[in-house]
């Protein structure tokens, strides 16, 4: 936790191991050029999509199909400054249980409010995402 290597889930059992440039999640490092990308997933239920996302923008996109991924791949040259690379995991399932009622929308984290169908927080605890810390890199 102090070192910021956290995975965050809506209660679903996601495993995710991010490598970029050499960096695990939660470390800060430089590098130059193409920029190598390691990333595991491993969850308790089929993976609909994963995304590596730099700068809030997703990079690559994967549809595992599968409970596993395992890639290796090249952030081809990103503009050199400083950005932040992380990894967002859907799971198969509705993420909109938690919506009011009518809505729906299969990429939207719904948080609860009045017009939840349940307006708390328990209902939470089954959703499909999942997200690592961020990597924190710059680049020349």
């Amino acid at each position: 936790y102090r070192s910021h290597r956290v995975i965050a889930t809506q209660g679903n059992r996601t495993a995710i191991d991010l490598s970029v440039a050499g960096c695990f999640i939660g470390q800060s490092g430089c590098a130059s050029g193409d920029v190598p990308v390691r990333l595991k997933v491993v969850a308790e239920r089929r993976i609909e999509s994963v995304a590596l996302l730099r700068d809030g923008k997703a990079v690559r996109t994967f549809a595992p199909g599968g409970n596993q991924l395992d890639a290796r791949f090249v952030d081809p040259q990103p503009e050199s400054g400083e950005h932040v690379y992380y990894v967002r995991v859907k799971l198969a399932g509705d993420p909109s249980f938690n919506a009011p009622d009518g809505v729906t929308d299969p990429e939207r984290v719904f948080f609860s409010d009045d017009r939840s169908r349940y307006p708390h927080n328990f209902a939470r605890a089954e959703g499909p995402f999942a997200w690592s810390t961020p990597i924190w890199l710059k680049t020349d």
